[in-house]
């Protein structure tokens, strides 16, 4: 009994720091991604996708899950293997080993002046065979980022929040060294 609980728990660890290694890809209204909300007045609005707090990454593999309201105008990659579309399901291979924050590309709507605190997410591909939103570490491993969220005309009563990295005391100590 103590043997099966014990390897349970190491599995739902090993899983966790999987996942932990796997940074998020996320929607964001600037590259640096330091902001999620965005505004919609009815003209152009353009998606920035980042890979965030990765500590390395060659590729990923997910979609863009656009509001209802907005008509999609077309993506602009900053990798040369790209395979499909933002909103359809999409892989980008970046080429080499890259540190988050690593910016994808940018997407452009047409908006449709949205209600306030529209939500919208990166998903898993469709064709994604683990069913979620993968991609892969720099020793080729596949992991799993967490998919990142924005919001559209935020009012007050909504915001989103830019994702953090889990850290250490220690850590945060050594950024000030």
């Amino acid at each position: 009994m103590k043997r099966s609980v014990l390897i349970a728990f190491m599995l739902v660890l090993s899983a966790s720091m999987v996942f932990a290694q796997a940074g998020s890809v996320g929607v964001f209204a600037d590259v640096a991604a330091t902001d999620c909300n965005f505004v919609d007045a009815g003209g152009l609005v353009t998606v920035q996708i980042v890979h965030v707090y990765t500590p390395g990454a060659t590729a990923s593999q997910f979609k863009l899950e656009a509001p209802a309201g907005w008509t999609h105008l077309g993506d602009t990659w900053n990798f040369a293997t790209v395979i499909g579309s933002s909103v359809v399901g999409v892989s980008v291979a970046y080429g080499a080993c890259f540190v988050g924050p690593i910016a994808l590309g940018a997407i452009n709507f047409f908006g449709g002046n949205l209600a306030p605190c529209t939500l919208f997410s990166i998903v898993p591909d469709p064709a994604s065979l683990s069913g979620e939103i993968e991609a892969v570490d720099c020793e080729s491993f596949k992991v799993f980022p967490t998919g990142g969220s924005g919001i559209v005309n935020p009012d007050g009563t909504c915001s989103c929040t830019t994702p953090v990295q889990e850290t250490t005391w220690g850590g945060v100590k050594a950024l000030y060294n």
